[in-house]
């Protein structure tokens, strides 16, 4: 894997400055629903959340102007951070995501390029509680996740590779599968999805365990003659509660597509049709014992599976998804990137 030289990063204090709407974590459990929990319109949108507990949550975003957003949620309300300084009067930053780390801390991942030289490269920053750190990376992540500080994990989506950090230094681990997506947390551990590479048609569930990729083996999932599977979204929320996605259908060509949502309860696997219209992409637990999808049609809707049964519960209004769903651990509460009106960065919740 080529290692990119990441850019100095300067060590900057959290700024005070409150986001333009926030609403505090009373409001927002009065009454079950999705709504709007942050707003910042100096941001485009917000790209990526991600929480290790009710007091700890994580947001990023692009402004206008090309640079990061940071925000934090402490338990009480939503904060943002000053990010460390730009790389230069023609660099930009083009992408963001995060993970979160317990202790009030945050592994994020900065995409950046310079219109100069059209270069493009990743900084992985930590914010530990005060002040930040850098760490190099590789490559483009598509996907980030953190298990714990000395657990940290970037994968460079659609291919069999994947760096880890151990608290001070990255080292490239072998991945057998071509990853789709990842999920981790502390109570989960660390878990991927996607295709075997010499098996192209074969979507496997991967587990981080003695130091090694451990296969999950999946239920059996019947697959017809020139249809393959395909693979699409991974959330473990515990070792006993992990959700995952994917569909079955033509190798080439058109044809009918068969898309499943799998479930581990601990014991066995359980295995569900999945609504027209609603997206693989992304799927998160609700904490107790059923899950949350997305359309991807029109408006914002989110689908909710409980109990074998499928309902569906309108979006905020004027919202429209950037980046996963995300449970906070310990709670029924679920957090969502987006935009609002089109072109302001918002948080999305929905509270019990």
């Amino acid at each position: 894997m080529r290692r990119v030289l990441a850019r100095s990063v300067a060590t900057v204090a959290a700024a005070g400055a409150a986001v333009a709407l926030a609403v505090s974590g009373a409001q927002a459990a009065a009454t079950p629903g999705w709504r709007v929990v942050a707003a910042y319109p100096q941001a485009d949108a917000m790209t990526g959340v991600s929480a290790s507990g009710a007091a700890n949550a994580w947001a990023v975003g692009l402004t206008g102007c090309c640079d990061l957003l940071v925000s934090h949620w402490n338990g009480k309300k939503w904060q943002t951070i000053a990010a460390p300084a730009g790389g230069g009067f023609t660099s930009q930053v083009i992408g963001a995501s995060v993970a979160a780390i317990a202790d009030g801390r945050a592994m994020i991942f900065v995409t950046s390029t310079d219109e100069e030289t059209d270069t493009v490269w990743v900084d992985a920053i930590e914010w530990k509680g005060r002040s930040w750190a850098q760490y190099g990376f590789a490559d483009t992540p598509g996907d980030v996740i953190a298990s714990g500080p000395y657990d940290v994990w970037g994968f460079d989506s659609g291919t069999p590779s994947a760096e880890h950090l151990n608290g001070a230094t990255w080292s490239e681990v072998p991945v057998p599968v071509s990853v789709s997506q990842a999920s981790g947390n502390a109570a989960a551990g660390d878990w991927i999805t996607g295709t075997v590479a010499a098996q192209p048609q074969r979507v496997e569930l991967l587990h981080w365990s003695n130091g090694a990729w451990q296969n999950a083996v999946l239920p059996d999932i019947a697959v017809p003659a020139g249809d393959q599977m395909f693979p699409g979204a991974v959330d473990a929320a515990t070792l006993t509660d992990i959700w995952l996605t994917l569909s079955v259908g033509p190798s080439a060509g058109r044809g009918p597509v068969t898309a499943l949502l799998l479930h581990w309860n601990g014991k066995a696997w359980s295995k569900a049709a999945i609504p027209k219209g609603v997206s693989l992409s992304t799927v998160a637990s609700d904490g107790h014992g059923g899950a949350w999808m997305t359309s991807n049609q029109g408006a914002l809707v989110m689908y909710h599976y409980s109990g074998g049964r499928w309902t569906h519960v309108p979006g905020p209004a004027m919202t429209g998804l950037q980046g996963d769903l995300e449970l906070i651990p310990g709670t029924r509460s679920v957090l969502a990137a987006a935009d609002l009106n089109g072109f302001e960065g918002a948080i999305v919740e929905y509270g019990p």
